[in-house]
């Protein structure tokens, strides 16, 4: 009885130290909840490429607005020629017709009075035989005249080495049935799904960082609960040995102590690694360096309450952005089919220009720039492309369709999807409940082994897997409350909440 006294003692002393411990500080920096969702929305480099997205729909969308408004170019040209223009092949020679023979109803020189000899007399005109209305002509049967002009062939070149051209311009649409209308909505359309994305992205990194941080909270649990046990049978060994020396302790007890250190150093080895992993995991989402060594701190509130299931469904219908997402995918299929219907609407364009041309067109193109303004308007009717536009437009309209039918599909995703969160969340609930009075019974039943073992009716072996299972349970409840509250970020992620703090859904 002695020897069991003794034990009694030691143990007793060893399991009061165990269960009032206070644990060691694991990290150098603490964070709550609210913080750790804080930075991550500051410093997550998935939701800063989000905003980058968002910001660069908006300029498509201010780019767009500008096909409204009138457009200026300004065109530049310079070309370098290596030959002349030459009109004339070779030299010409061109008869002198006299004034009489020019028909004064028609304007144009008239034949009939070209041949008569009363009316084209030398120097001018035809040349007739003597004393009759005979013309001469050359062997290809043309007449001949009494005078000719010489044109050169040398003198009908024209053109410089160095030619300019510059224009200003101005477009102004005028109607083009409704296509830049519908391109200026389908670029809105895209910012409002940047957006709808960035709150999407959003979403996810506040459930990651959330999970993450009460796992690596659970974890914090489980490797303070794993140092008690390493000191608890670290001390114990030790006092056994030292007993065993004096005989008051057999060497199957220190063998069994030292099988149950060996485990608890294994634990503990595996919770230091799954701090170290969960904390470096929490550290990028939070834009933290990975080697800086952190610890979590939470309310102790784990009872959250949750409205209806209906109510839930309800609330996730307006807020998740991806149904909004689905929703923009509609209205952009529309925009679609009505810039597929503006093809067969006429298109009707306004434009005015000012150029200036070197050589000079209006100085005999001379050396010097000449310059002029002209403005017109353009209309283009489609008439007959073989159904083309209209097999497109057919198109457009079926892409619109499954768009539809995917906006239907997200809704019922969506609905399933918080069900299932709902359950899942109503199930870590009861879990925690149960682990709650799982844990209650261990600590009962190791107070009556405790009393038990004081009178003399238990072992050490069973007073062991009494402590055991009373580690177990406290186990199984810090993995309750961690799942409880991942159950209740999943539940806030598939209704759209996506506030920094837990509130009551």
């Amino acid at each position: 009885m002695k020897y069991y006294h003794t034990l009694k003692i030691l143990f007793l002393s060893l399991l009061a130290w165990a269960c009032s411990g206070s644990g060691f500080v694991i990290a150098q920096r603490t964070l709550t909840l609210e913080e750790a969702l804080d930075m991550a929305l500051t410093h997550n480099r998935e939701l800063q490429g989000a905003a980058y997205h968002e910001q660069a729909a908006g300029f498509l969308r201010q780019a767009s607005f500008t096909q409204f408004l009138p457009s200026f170019d300004f065109t530049g040209n310079y070309t370098r020629m290596n030959r002349d223009f030459r009109l004339l092949e070779d030299d010409m020679l061109l008869p002198v017709v006299p004034y009489t023979a020019i028909d004064p109803e028609t304007g144009q020189v008239s034949m009939d009075l070209l041949l008569d000899p009363d009316i084209s007399p030398p120097p001018t005109g035809v040349v007739f035989l003597p004393d009759t209305d005979i013309y001469m002509t050359d062997e290809d049967g043309n007449p001949i005249f009494h005078s000719y002009t010489w044109i050169p062939a040398e003198e009908t070149t024209f053109g410089q080495r160095n030619n300019f051209l510059l224009n200003v311009g101005l477009i102004q649409p005028l109607f083009t049935g409704g296509k830049i209308r519908s391109q200026y909505r389908m670029a809105s359309i895209l910012e409002e799904m940047a957006g709808q994305g960035r709150q999407k992205k959003q979403s996810e990194v506040l459930f990651e960082t959330e999970v993450l941080f009460w796992e690596l909270y659970s974890l914090q649990e489980d490797l303070l609960l794993a140092e008690k046990a390493v000191e608890f049978l670290s001390r114990l060994e030790r006092d056994l040995k030292n007993l065993h020396e004096e005989g008051m302790a057999s060497q199957n007890d220190v063998l069994r102590v030292s099988v149950k250190l060996n485990q608890a150093n294994l634990d503990q080895f595996k919770a230091k690694n799954g701090v170290e992993l969960a904390s470096m995991a929490l550290c990028r989402m939070t834009g933290l360096p990975l080697t800086e060594e952190i610890k979590v701190s939470a309310e102790e509130d784990w009872a959250l309450q949750v409205n209806s299931l209906d109510e839930l469904i309800s609330r996730a219908r307006e807020r998740r952005p991806e149904l909004k997402m689905a929703s923009s995918a509609v209205d952009m299929g529309e925009q679609v089919v009505n810039m597929a219907r503006a093809r067969f609407y006429p298109e009707l364009l306004f434009g005015a220009n000012y150029f200036q041309a070197n050589p000079n067109p209006y100085r005999g193109f001379a050396d010097s720039f000449g310059g002029d303004w002209n403005v017109g308007v353009t209309l283009r009717i489609p008439i007959f492309h073989w159904n083309e536009r209209r097999h497109t437009l057919q198109a457009t309209q079926m892409e619109k369709k499954v768009q539809e039918l995917k906006l239907e599909d997200a809704r019922e995703l969506v609905e399933l999807e918080v069900t299932r969160a709902y359950h899942g969340y109503r199930e870590a609930l009861r879990r925690l409940s149960l682990m709650q009075l799982s844990l209650k019974q261990a600590e009962e039943n190791l107070r009556l082994a405790r009393d038990n073992f004081e009178e003399g009716l238990l072992t050490l072996t069973e007073l062991l897997e009494a402590q055991t299972l009373w580690q177990d349970a406290h186990a199984e409840k810090i993995a309750a409350r961690g799942d409880l509250r991942q159950a209740f970020a999943a539940l806030e992620k598939a209704t759209g909440n996506n506030s920094l703090k837990n509130q009551d859904l």
